[in-house]
């Protein structure tokens, strides 16, 4: 699989083996259709799904049946130098099996990293200590002997508790559930194609340079060049189609209701103490405090009972149990939990205000947890589409555009082809919701 012509889309394959349960090694390049890899902040593998055309009868004479390894090194040019990735995967399911006639038939192989395979059958119970970043640190590492790339600031607070015989990642998603930094940025444990798995909140993520400009074709401006310092720059178009915006469409989480009622804008956090029979109350109130860019979303000037949304502080309520002197006065599970759950509730909910399902040239490096920024074109008279002919730096959509964070990407591999669909968001904009906004007539 794969095409000579360097361009933006440009990738081969220089290997795909599998190796079956005798331990017998194919290479199966000739047999591949197509491949897909997804990887999310929300997901701490990789997930795999190989295409297979087999007019050999393969499939029979490997015996697949489950659990195969598949080994593949993939190359991808980035305008300055190759880049070489060098993935193992294992198959877990096979969602997809069709008899084309006699001669063909048709499946999917559904496959997952090694430590991701590993994360759903090795259960641990261990008694646990310090801060959940650590913790979750010494699992991958120590328990799935895989090593982690990237890891940020230490979580706030330490926690004393007990891994009651759970999987890995069941283990992972309870400590993750009480995993925040200083600012009350929820944590994540994903891997990406790029470099590997990270154990990360929201501010590393934010702080990460702009991977690059992305544009519709039509938008010409000079924020649109992309001669972005530290960019390479390779044979003539190679960036102008690296950051073109192939498709995109959008799904506006504009709903202030159903925002009110996931507790973005107000809630209660109850905290009850069993040990010393007491209780406290934290409220939380939304404060016009956004991640991404600068104006946010959210106008103070909309009441109902003489009351702005941030000021219904019931409408989402929840009780954490704190248990304090559970291990003699030492911090358990629940400790820290319960100051900052507002505030992480609402920066996770808030973060998909504005989404967008963006399709571009495929491109590794455009990974999850990554920001992107976006030019759109506002919609014009068609008797304005050459926007030569017109101040283009006017035709920005300027509401839509700007920074956005990098959630997912699913990498899709077909006919020599290479593109990348990612899922960007943000809970914020660039422009006030009372700039330029018409007077009543």
């Amino acid at each position: 699989m794969g095409q000579s012509n360097i361009s933006a889309t440009s990738y081969q394959f220089k290997k795909i083996e599998l190796t079956n349960h005798a331990g017998i090694t194919w290479d199966i390049g000739d047999l591949i259709q197509s491949v897909e890899i997804v990887e999310s902040v929300y997901t701490s593998t990789l997930t795999y799904e190989f295409s297979i055309v087999d007019a050999a009868d393969f499939f029979n004479l490997v015996k697949i049946s489950g659990n195969e390894k598949i080994n593949f090194v993939l190359a991808k040019h980035n305008g300055e130098e190759l880049e070489i990735f060098e993935k193992e995967c294992y198959v877990v399911d096979i969602p997809l099996y069709s008899r084309q006639g006699n001669n063909t038939q048709i499946y999917k192989l559904s496959c997952v990293s090694k430590h991701g395979y590993l994360a759903s059958i090795v259960r641990v119970s261990k008694k646990v200590n310090g801060s959940v970043v650590s913790i979750i640190k010494n699992l991958i590492e120590g328990d799935l002997d895989t090593p982690v790339a990237n890891v940020s600031l230490t979580s706030a607070g330490n926690i004393k508790g007990i891994i009651p015989n759970m999987n890995i990642n069941e283990a992972i998603d309870t400590l993750l559930e009480r995993a925040y930094d200083e600012l009350g940025y929820k944590f994540f444990v994903y891997e990406t194609l790029f470099d590997g798995i990270r154990i990360e909140s929201f501010k590393p993520m934010l702080e990460r340079k702009v991977r690059g400009v992305y544009k519709k074709n039509a938008l010409k401006t000079k924020e649109a060049s992309n001669d972005i310092a530290g960019d390479p720059h390779a044979a003539a178009g190679f960036n102008e189609d690296k950051y073109n915006i192939i498709d995109l469409s959008s799904e506006l989480g504009f709903s202030k209701l159903a925002a009110q009622n996931n507790g973005v804008y107000s809630s209660n956090t109850l905290e009850v103490d069993t040990s010393k029979k007491s209780y406290k109350n934290h409220l939380f109130k939304y404060n016009n405090k956004n991640i991404i860019n600068t104006q946010s979303l959210y106008s103070s000037d909309i009441k109902f009972k003489n009351l702005e949304l941030s000021e219904f502080g019931d409408t989402y309520f929840s009780i954490i149990n704190k248990s304090s002197l559970l291990f003699d006065n030492e911090q358990n599970y629940n400790s820290t939990i319960a100051p900052m759950f507002g505030i992480t509730n609402s920066i996770e909910e808030n973060i998909q205000a504005m989404v967008h399902s963006m399709t571009v040239p495929g491109n590794p490096e455009l990974s999850s947890g990554s920001i992107v920024d976006i030019l759109l074109p506002k919609p014009i008279d068609p008797a304005l589409e050459n926007l030569s002919a017109i101040d283009a730096e006017h035709n920005i959509d300027r509401f839509m555009s700007g920074k956005y964070l990098v959630i997912n990407n699913v990498h899709s591999f077909e006919k020599g082809v290479y593109k990348s669909t990612v899922r960007i968001v943000r809970d914020s904009t660039d422009v006030s919701l009372n700039e330029n906004v018409p007077s009543k007539t």
